[in-house]
């Protein structure tokens, strides 16, 4: 379903983004943004600079 609507699952674990000893998100830490940005590019996202995101439509 979500590749005929060009939609792209990406999965990120909160392993590797900041979080506390009960698996809690902690906000505001910029590795979290690289931990995203990482995971979107390989998925085939790209983001940009200012924080947009585009890419290539999936199906």
């Amino acid at each position: 379903m979500l590749p005929a609507c060009g939609l792209k699952l990406v999965v990120i674990s909160f392993g590797n983004l900041t979080h506390n000893g009960a698996k809690r998100l902690l906000r505001g830490d910029a590795r979290d943004m690289d931990a995203i940005r990482a995971a979107l590019e390989k998925a085939g996202v790209l983001v940009l600079a200012d924080g947009e995101v585009v890419g290539e439509r999936v199906g």
